[in-house]
């Protein structure tokens, strides 16, 4: 059972959400957010993205990526673990003009983060 708290802005928008990373990850209205802000509740630090850590460095190296996900498992035959054994990834900007991108932390599915929904209009 998903445990996801969402809060909504006046507009119906949704703004913010708590809840473990594996849920966090597969929840259709955050992936589908245009510009999400991450971070580990009572922590100061932000992170840019949220991702499986098995595929994290590849994903990273293209930029942007060639491939989804899904069809980066299916063109590269991975076996993977089952899904609740997932481990995640926070993935932060750096460098002089902030575009490059570095795995930041290591989390598991467990782990409880919270999103800010960033919206520009």
């Amino acid at each position: 059972m998903t445990q996801i708290e969402k809060r909504y802005d006046k507009h119906g928008q949704l703004e913010w959400v708590k809840g473990k990373a594996r849920e966090v990850y597969t929840d259709n209205e955050v992936r589908n957010a245009t510009a999400r802000c991450y971070r580990i509740p009572r922590q100061d630090l932000h992170y840019d993205s949220l991702l499986p850590a098995h595929l994290a460095l590849d994903l990273i190296d293209d930029d942007p990526p060639k491939q989804s996900i899904d069809e980066m498992i299916a063109n590269n035959g991975l076996k993977l673990r089952p899904f609740v054994q997932w481990q995640f990834v926070l993935i932060a900007k750096h460098g002089s003009d902030g575009n490059e991108l570095k795995i930041a932390r290591e989390i598991s599915g467990k782990k409880m983060i919270e999103v800010d929904i960033l919206h520009t209009d």
